[in-house]
């Protein structure tokens, strides 16, 4: 029975049948009354079933899919489904242009062999980021710098960059970690007529904007990851923004095997034959093209006004929003901190777990009444064997301490509000 609830449970019976039985059963067990015991003291759990799991084929979805496969365009990446694709990504994100690729890691290794980075060159990465980051920088030939992140944001910060410059620095991954934007305005500023360039690792921040101006757009390239658990999810594929049209020329050899004509440039952009120009290979290439069926499937997410992808992003925001004014005033959480003019959309919102207080054992409590958490990295890159060569600047303290006590709770945009009040409740019961 539990299997096909699981199964259903976004279907609109079968949820409104699930939100009436959650507020039956915290009427039931008063679990809004201060007097009623916690799940870990022996009490009811908060949630009568766990909160529903993301949603990714919705009727929109399925609605572009049947269109796709009517058409018979299913598998390839030269053609219409994933320039349209592009195009709306290049628009949603306020850039000139944007590379659709198989993955986000794919994303960061063609951004990196776009702007030329390779063998002898390093390149700045956080030490709390996920192991994509430091890897697509050792793909491309060079090799990653670790560097701290800040204590509030979990970012990196001008200062931070500044001292781990070296003479073989070449560029820059700035990572807006759980949609939580670095100081990417500064930064940016800074670089400027240094010859560093700048990536945005913006796969956590799809929709976060930072004065106005969507993340990813910032640099010299922006990567986005479509993953299942990111905002905008095609299951899997990446892309990568641009304003500069030659970087975008570039990443389109780089991504597709460095396969070009000498009248029409990268084939990715035209496969048709024509005898009068004969395929070239010039350099080396990967093969990181994505196909029609996940361009299909973002297309679905980034059409319509409002597009489903814009009202996933308000509520997210909105959810983060909620969560962190009513728990930010318990001196056992410490909330990853947002600049100002800063909107924030992520797919979880995460804390540092204070003494004496254990994460664990938060984490634990939490599982007992049915609340989904999530954990940020174990342990800082720069302590991975496959990264023994890399360059590290400084112990990586603060790194350390949001692996060994940051915690997060994972956020989706089908939550209603009484879900969202129901996560609070369960924390502040977790809590006590």
């Amino acid at each position: 029975m539990k299997g096909w609830i699981r199964n259903r449970e976004h279907e609109a019976l079968i949820r409104t049948v699930l939100t009436l039985a959650q507020r039956f059963h915290e009427q039931r067990h008063g679990l809004y009354r201060r007097d009623t015991p916690a799940a870990w003291r022996g009490g009811p759990p908060m949630r009568l079933v766990p909160l529903p799991r993301p949603q990714h084929y919705d009727r929109a979805v399925r609605r572009q899919l049947a269109q796709l496969m009517r058409a018979g365009e299913t598998s390839f990446a030269d053609g219409p489904s994933v320039r349209r694709f592009e195009r709306e990504l290049a628009r949603t994100f306020e850039t000139a242009d944007a590379v659709a690729v198989s993955s986000g890691t794919a994303a960061l290794h063609t951004a990196l062999l776009s702007l030329g980075v390779g063998p002898g060159d390093e390149v700045l990465v956080p030490a709390l980021t996920h192991v994509a980051t430091a890897m697509a920088v050792m793909q491309a030939g060079a090799t990653p710098c670790f560097v701290d992140v800040a204590p509030d944001t979990w970012t990196l910060t001008r200062a931070a960059v500044e001292a781990a410059v070296g003479p073989k620095t070449r560029a820059l991954v700035v990572v807006h970690l759980c949609g939580v934007p670095a100081e990417i305005v500064e930064l940016v500023a800074w670089a400027r007529g240094r010859g560093i360039a700048i990536v945005e690792d913006a796969a956590q921040a799809h929709g976060s904007r930072i004065g106005g101006r969507p993340l990813g757009g910032f640099g010299e390239a922006g990567c986005l990851s479509f993953q299942s658990t990111k905002t905008l999810s095609t299951g899997e594929g990446g892309a990568v923004l641009f304003h500069d049209p030659d970087l975008a020329r570039r990443a389109r050899l780089a991504m597709n095997l460095g396969e070009r004509t000498d009248l029409r440039g990268p084939t990715v952009n035209d496969s048709r034959f024509d005898a009068r120009t004969p395929l070239a290979y010039d350099q080396v290439g990967w093969n990181h093209r994505l196909g029609a069926l996940q361009a299909a499937h973002g297309l679905a997410r980034l059409q319509g006004t409002p597009s489903p992808f814009a009202r996933a992003c308000a509520r997210l925001r909105a959810a983060r929003e909620q969560i962190v004014t009513a728990l930010d005033g318990h001196e056992e959480l410490r909330f990853q901190a947002a600049p100002k003019q800063a909107e924030v959309v992520s797919g979880a919102v995460f804390f540092e777990v204070e003494p004496p207080l254990e994460r664990n054992e938060l984490a634990r409590r939490l599982c007992l009444e049915r609340i989904d958490v999530r954990l940020p990295y174990q342990r800082p890159l720069s302590e991975h064997a496959v990264f023994q060569n890399a360059r590290t600047v400084g112990p990586m303290r603060v790194t350390q301490r949001i692996c060994d006590r940051g915690l997060g709770l994972r956020l989706d945009a089908a939550f209603a509000p009484h879900d969202i009040r129901s996560i609070v409740r369960a924390v502040e019961r977790a809590l006590s």
